[in-house]
């Protein structure tokens, strides 16, 4: 009797549906790039609890007919490619036709969806991957998804999961990946009936950053503009007094494209290396541009890894980008003596604003290497109190008389040095 068979085909699909939805953040990270796909403006996502019992993706995107709504649900189906030619410069977030299916696969999933054009939508529900009925609905332009009951059907994957807390946070920083890369899309998230995050369509993206983060953080981030040839790298960058004590605060995207990179983190990492503390990263959000025949996405099931055709010459761009926003604030930062005789000007207050939470009161990620936003590290320098800032360059100026003597202070760097 022979050995080797052909696996069942729901047993298939459990195995591939592993690799593509590991948790509840993965279920929300394939709907909305979808969503994304179709070309809506406006996404709005529901999510009970960690995302187990329910999560609900609506979007006003182009929708599908019947017949590819059905086709939808099929493992290897997509609309984004049709050769090899199309996988080799893909401009699209999905292109492998794998997250519907299995999502559907392990979970009681629901699928509405209604084009321009037509004057009524189609219904499709699934349990298992089993579809349980096809039928006619109304509902508005767009696609809406139900993903209930999350590994229902797979109750080991089901221990490993989190607290509600850590999977609920770990939607919350998947959303926020994707919401900086598309400045001009609305995002909403709700908890129940609990408004978490609501970011209206921005025109750019420091508007979106202000959105996410406190105002007082992003004004002194750097603004970052390099082209190299057909590379472009855009974005902004923290200064040195701003970091953390973990690289997970540095989104890069690759052609819009959120990607997780070592040798790009490298690079970036390289520009900061005589600015920050041994350990300590900085903040940062970098869009790379080159063209889609240069990287190739199709590496990793959940598309989070790429390989570049010159990684080298990449780095280097980015490392000389961010050397080059760091040395414009240094030439801003240098201070000249305010009057003859002082040798000092008078301190402006030292940094010692926090990262805003991205996550609501009650909800915190604890698992290593997850950001919870709060933890942003500073130098802690002993900042004096008011009156003493108000005497400092009067008393250090005589207490450099008596230990230096006829040296003159020429200057001070970053507020801090004194040359």
């Amino acid at each position: 009797m022979a050995k080797i068979r052909v696996m069942p085909e729901q047993l298939a699909n459990k195995i591939a549906a592993g690799e593509v939805v590991e948790r509840p953040a993965s279920a929300v990270k394939e709907l909305v790039e979808n969503a994304m796909d179709a070309e809506a403006r406006q996404i709005s996502i529901e999510v009970h609890g960690s995302g187990c019992r329910t999560i609900r993706v609506v979007d006003n995107g182009m929708g599908m007919e019947e017949d590819d709504a059905i086709l939808a649900l099929e493992r290897h189906a997509t609309s984004k490619i049709t050769s090899d030619a199309d996988l080799a410069a893909i401009q699209t977030l999905g292109f492998r036709g794998e997250a519907l299916p299995s999502l559907a696969a392990v979970s009681k999933f629901e699928l509405k969806s209604r084009t321009r054009e037509s004057t009524a939508g189609t219904r499709i529900s699934v349990a298992a991957g089993v579809v349980k009925g096809v039928s006619e609905c109304g509902c508005p332009p767009g696609t809406q998804v139900w993903v209930r009951d999350l590994f229902f059907n797979q109750p080991a994957r089901r221990k490993f999961l989190k607290s509600e807390k850590t999977e609920f946070g770990h939607v919350v920083d998947t959303l926020t990946r994707l919401a900086l890369g598309r400045p001009e899309i609305h995002f909403s998230l709700r908890q129940k009936n609990r408004q978490i995050h609501d970011w209206p369509a921005a025109i750019n993206l420091q508007q979106r950053l202000a959105q996410i983060f406190p105002k007082r953080l992003t004004q002194s981030w750097l603004a970052v503009s390099h082209r190299q040839g057909v590379l472009s790298l855009v974005g902004f960058l923290s200064p040195p007094e701003l970091y953390r004590s973990n690289s997970r605060m540095l989104f890069l995207y690759v052609n819009g494209r959120p990607v997780w990179d070592r040798q790009l983190r490298i690079a970036l990492l390289e520009a900061y290396r005589t600015l920050l503390p041994k350990g300590k990263y900085p903040l940062g959000v970098l869009f790379l541009e080159l063209p889609a025949q240069q990287v190739d996405v199709n590496v990793h099931p959940t598309k989070a890894e790429v390989r570049f055709q010159d990684p080298r010459t990449l780095c280097k761009t980015v490392t000389n980008a961010a050397q080059a926003a760091l040395a414009t604030m240094e030439r801003q930062r240098w201070t000249r003596p305010l009057a003859a005789g002082s040798g000092l000007r008078a301190a402006e207050a030292p940094i010692q604003s926090e990262l805003a939470p991205l996550l609501p009161e009650g909800v915190a990620v604890s698992e290593p290497g997850i950001p919870t936003y709060e933890a942003l590290d500073f130098p802690q320098r002993g900042f004096p109190t008011d009156e003493e800032s108000r005497r400092a360059p009067e008393k250090l100026h005589q207490e450099l008389g008596t230990l230096f003597g006829e040296l003159n202070v020429i200057g001070q760097f970053h507020n801090t040095y004194i040359l």
